[in-house]
């Protein structure tokens, strides 16, 4: 039999004839708000939290496992990332390494110049010297053909 409000009530009022308001309301508040049958006994609640105990750790165990496959997978990208910064390091070790053979090459080029250089400065002083030899033969040679002219003439 389902217990309705209108049984509640009426079951008051009766308790009330008979008991007296105060003790009415203070059985009725004893009552549960609805019936028995609503009401949780020891065995519902130790049921309920053997069963909540059980979900509470599959919750859990799935929770660990996931947070093992995160971890794994974040493994595995940080070794990714690794690989692909090692890859970088060599590639810029190989560009050093063409700069160091490039400066070499400068270095040697360098030398090459300044050996042409000291060589260029030695030609320019024998042109240089030649062409104060040849000025001086020439004026010589000017000399005596003026001279001649002059001795011919006379």
């Amino acid at each position: 039999m389902t217990v309705t409000e209108r049984r509640r009530h009426r079951l008051h009022q009766k308790l009330d004839e008979v008991l007296g308001l105060d003790d009415a309301t203070t059985t009725m508040e004893l009552l549960p708000p609805t019936g028995w049958a609503d009401v949780a006994r020891r065995d519902d609640l130790d049921r309920l939290e053997v069963s909540l105990r059980g979900e509470i750790e599959r919750v859990e165990t799935s929770l660990r496992g996931e947070i093992v496959h995160q971890g794994q997978v974040m493994s595995e990208r940080f070794a990714s990332v690794d690989r692909r910064f090692e890859a970088i390091d060599h590639r810029f070790d190989s560009i050093d390494h063409r700069f160091e053979t490039i400066d070499d090459r400068f270095g040697a080029v360098d030398r090459q110049l300044e050996a042409l250089d000291r060589r260029m400065e030695r030609f320019e002083g024998q042109m240089e010297r030649l062409a104060g030899e040849l000025r001086t033969e020439f004026r010589s040679l000017l000399r005596m053909n003026i001279a001649s002219t002059f001795a011919a003439l006379s």
